[in-house]
């Protein structure tokens, strides 16, 4: 164990102590963990490997801090070592027809996943706020940044994650959602970031089995339980400057953002647009 300034365990992340956590059905799709102790971005990285044909499907490369950490849109995601899990998955399908707008439904999917691993481990008052912004009490605890990559015919799935366990609380730039981290209401996180990353990691897993077999119906019934924005007044901004007022009313089947504006009702995906609460 390390120590830091604060004096709390904090527990090294390990493949092994994470494969040990897994069910038998995840270590069965996860094909390698690669640990990093500093890197510029796990997606930059994934995504320069996997063009290099380095990398397949169920690959997963974490990193202790990222020195060019993103987000959505390409806001900068801030990534102290040893205080968080910055992660990305690769996942990959043969024929293609999951488009690229369905990015947004994969986020979506990828938020659930989370959110789910997080309840599973006894965390309450979970919330996400569309598209990938997942919520504890209101606060900021981790993101998420879907990329899409299409290579000798197969198109893969970069899944990043970012989580705030402990330790200094990150500044995320242009968030509109007071940032927190997972210790404030799991006291004992970073002596556990094997299991809770192990959690993740299966949710994740399952989810993206039963989204690209099944289909998004039972992604977006399970976003309603945790939809943080349903109901309430937004400002909504597009690329080309342009800002909206309206009402969120939920998603639509393909994980766009549903929107009332006055009696006019409006669709917005996740690649174009960024939303906060008026």
């Amino acid at each position: 164990m390390s120590m830091d300034s604060n004096c709390e365990s904090i527990e090294k992340l390990s493949a092994t102590a994470i494969r040990s956590e897994m069910s038998a059905s995840a270590n069965a799709i996860c094909n390698a963990i690669i640990i990093h102790d500093e890197i510029h971005s796990t997606n930059r990285w994934m995504m320069d490997e996997l063009t290099a044909g380095r990398l397949c499907k169920g690959d997963i490369c974490i990193a202790e801090s990222q020195t060019n950490g993103r987000g959505r849109l390409g806001r900068k995601w801030e990534s102290p070592g040893n205080s968080g899990l910055y992660a990305s998955l690769l996942w990959s399908e043969k024929n293609g027809e999951f488009s690229e707008k369905n990015a947004s439904l994969l986020t979506l999917a990828m938020g659930v996943a989370v959110a789910n691993a997080l309840k599973g481990i006894g965390i309450s008052e979970i919330g996400i706020k569309w598209p990938n912004d997942i919520l504890m009490r209101e606060k900021k605890i981790s993101g998420i940044l879907v990329e899409r990559v299409v290579k000798n015919s197969v198109t893969y799935w970069v899944v990043g994650i970012g989580l705030n366990i402990g330790g200094e609380i990150p500044v995320v730039d242009s968030s509109a959602v007071m940032p927190g981290s997972l210790s404030e209401c799991y006291p004992d996180s970073l002596e556990k970031r094997n299991y809770i990353a192990s959690k993740i990691f299966c949710s994740v897993f399952e989810s993206c089995s039963d989204l690209f077999m099944r289909g998004g119906e039972s992604v977006v019934q399970s976003w309603g339980s945790y939809d943080y924005l349903n109901g309430k007044k937004i400002v909504i901004k597009n690329a080309d400057g342009t800002v909206l007022r309206g009402m969120a009313g939920g998603v639509f089947d393909d994980g766009s953002l549903r929107v009332f504006h006055g009696s006019v009702i409006a669709r917005y995906y996740s690649g174009e647009t960024s939303v906060r609460i008026q």
